[in-house]
């Protein structure tokens, strides 16, 4: 069976969804680094473009688990969560959070500079949206659509329509804002004002996520391996013959002009190798009855590696990249990258100790609320 023990009083877990979750995470946080601190001139050949082509796959995963998640949490649960409006609460709350720790992380602190260019890009941050938006958004549709629905088989189909019209309409939506303009709104559904995760496409992967799951789990996490499976093979296999149909149409509005994260043939390709990454992961991870409680803790606390490491990178007063800058060796930006992971890993860990202390003041002071 998929499911897997779980301490005492928490739902049952699918483990290869973590694993793949807090790899992606811990892949982030070293792509960034490296890219930020290692020298130029390593950034180019073929072994770089095959390693730069595998980095760019960590946001398609990361998306692709949100939405399998939200499966496993909320539709795999149907009854139970539309019964519990605190859940609901929660989640909605959870989503307005991720939402703001995206425009945190682009707070536009230089926007009083007497330097116009500097006060421009600022705001050019602020407005682009990233992955945290992406997210936030999308979890906010879905748990939208969890609200007016009638079963849990009516979300996952709109989530499949959705995605279809996340990836087929973002060559036409890219083009709705002029290359270098940036514009508050239409810098969530185009590449073209600096965002790097508008809606259109990269929403599509958290909806595919939520369809995927529906298929392959449906569940749950008490869905036997081999339907598990089963069924990922059989969707990887389908994703790879559209990505065959993609990339010869001439129906996918793609042009010349259309941003390559935008190319309906290569977003589908993406999501297609994750898939079989993905698959590979389910049958190594079969025989695991648990994950040790440090990576379990971290797989919880993916928010936090993401947030943190990124304002030791660039924020505030820190901002390692602007202190090394790109001047390292590959060994020595390997070892910054490490220590960098060390030390998101010991935040992030840190931050779920102060969280469980936090709560567990809270319960002995509201029992009843407990």
């Amino acid at each position: 069976m998929s499911a897997r023990a779980t301490p005492s009083g928490q739902p049952p877990r699918v483990w290869f969804v973590d694993i793949v979750r807090l790899g992606a995470s811990l892949q982030m946080v070293n792509g960034h680094t490296l890219h930020a601190i290692m020298l130029p001139s390593l950034e180019q050949g073929p072994i770089f473009d095959v390693y730069n082509w595998g980095r760019g796959l960590v946001s398609v995963c990361f998306l692709m688990v949100a939405g399998i998640a939200f499966h496993l949490s909320s539709l795999a649960r149907y009854d139970q969560h539309r019964a519990n409006p605190s859940a609901i609460r929660r989640r909605l709350g959870r989503a307005l959070l991720v939402i703001g720790a995206g425009y945190f992380l682009g707070f536009p602190w230089a926007a009083t500079s007497p330097d116009p260019a500097q006060a421009a890009l600022a705001w050019r941050y602020f407005f682009a949206v990233g992955i945290l938006h992406c997210i936030g958004a999308t979890l906010l549709v879905l748990e939208l659509l969890v609200l007016i629905s009638r079963s849990a088989a009516q979300v996952a189909a709109a989530a499949g329509v959705l995605a279809v019209l996340a990836f087929a309409l973002a060559p036409a939506a890219g083009a709705a804002l002029s290359p270098g303009a940036v514009h508050p709104w239409l810098n969530w559904i185009s590449h073209a004002g600096g965002s790097p995760f508008p809606l259109l496409p990269w929403s599509g992967h958290v909806f595919a996520g939520v369809v995927i799951g529906w298929i392959a789990l449906p569940e749950g996490a008490f869905t036997p391996n081999r339907v598990v499976w089963t069924r990922l093979g059989a969707l990887a296999a389908g994703a790879t013959a559209l990505a065959v149909v993609a990339r010869v149409a001439p129906w996918t509005l793609a042009t010349a002009a259309t941003h390559p994260s935008a190319r309906p043939a290569f977003v589908v390709l993406n999501l297609t190798v994750v898939l079989w990454v993905t698959l590979a992961l389910a049958v190594a991870t079969a025989p695991l009855r648990s994950l040790p409680r440090l990576l379990r803790t971290l797989a919880g606390e993916t928010l936090a590696i993401y947030v943190f490491h990124l304002v030791v990178l660039f924020g505030f007063n820190i901002r390692i990249a602007t202190r090394i800058g790109p001047t390292l060796p590959l060994p020595r930006a390997l070892a910054v990258a490490g220590a960098m992971i060390l030390l998101t890993s010991a935040y992030a860990l840190a931050w779920h100790a102060i969280k469980q202390w936090l709560r567990g003041r809270s319960a002995a002071r509201h029992p009843l609320a407990a």
